[in-house]
């Protein structure tokens, strides 16, 4: 599955980030696809995407675009004013 939404940044963290999208009851915890393969490989969160987390601040406005692979995961985010 994918989707897009509109909503406020309800929480952060090193690589996640909590949105509440419009006419949503509850705020949902999205991740970055993860790269590389396993740990012991070098694989970890998509450095690109975490970064791009880091920027967001918290309680903003975003649009966010999203595919299911064993959970939600983030494929862009932007900041609406």
């Amino acid at each position: 599955r994918k989707g897009e939404l509109t909503g406020v940044v309800t929480g952060k963290g090193d690589n996640w980030i909590e949105v509440k999208a419009d006419g949503e009851e509850k705020a949902r915890k999205y991740v970055p696809h993860w790269r590389g393969g396993n740990p012991n490989m070098g694989g970890g969160p998509d450095k690109a995407m975490v970064a791009e987390l880091k920027k967001v601040p918290l309680k903003s406005r975003v649009r966010l675009e999203w595919a299911s692979e064993e959970r939600p995961r983030v494929e862009k985010i932007e900041v609406l004013k």
